[in-house]
């Protein structure tokens, strides 16, 4: 408004790459133990992994936010071994945070599983194992499966698979 700002004016539409995708349940009834949770956790993970297969991003890092029936909120985080933009790796992830910073007994709430630190697909890299050799292939096996899975839902509905 000023005439003070010297970067480019972005045309309308420009797409602009997001920071981060997340996604959040406040669940009916308080959820416990391990099996609950994961429950309670693979909706969102699948979810938070198809946006961003969506966008052409992977995540580098996940944060876990668990709000307990009284309304308190406790946020955690943690770098992944490797870009991800599948379900069952920010899933593996999210249950490992779980499980180092909330009691298994406790009552749950709510559930907010936040990919952090995006990067482009095509600039994704990966440290390779030196006695793990065929992570990488199995990484991106599925995320051919998941990709897949997301070609069958947009196209016959998402109650199909």
């Amino acid at each position: 408004a000023n005439g003070l700002e010297h970067s480019p004016v972005a045309p309308a539409g420009a797409y602009v790459p997001p920071k981060s995708v997340g996604n959040g349940e406040t669940f009916s009834h308080d959820l416990q133990g391990t099996d609950q949770l994961r429950e309670g956790l693979r909706p969102l993970a699948s979810q938070v992994a198809e946006r961003l297969r969506k966008h052409h991003m992977k995540c580098t890092a996940l944060q876990l936010t668990i709000r307990d029936p009284h309304f308190r909120d406790i946020c955690r985080q943690r770098p992944l071994a490797a870009p991800t933009c599948t379900a069952l790796d920010l899933l593996r992830a999210a249950l490992e945070i779980l499980s180092d910073c909330w009691p298994e007994d406790a009552p749950v709430r709510a559930l907010t599983l936040t990919a952090l630190s995006l990067v482009p697909e095509e600039q994704a890299a990966e440290q390779v194992d030196l006695f793990d050799v065929s992570a990488p292939r199995r990484r991106a096996r599925r995320e051919t499966l998941e990709r897949t899975m997301d070609q069958l839902r947009f196209k016959y509905g998402r109650d199909k698979i």
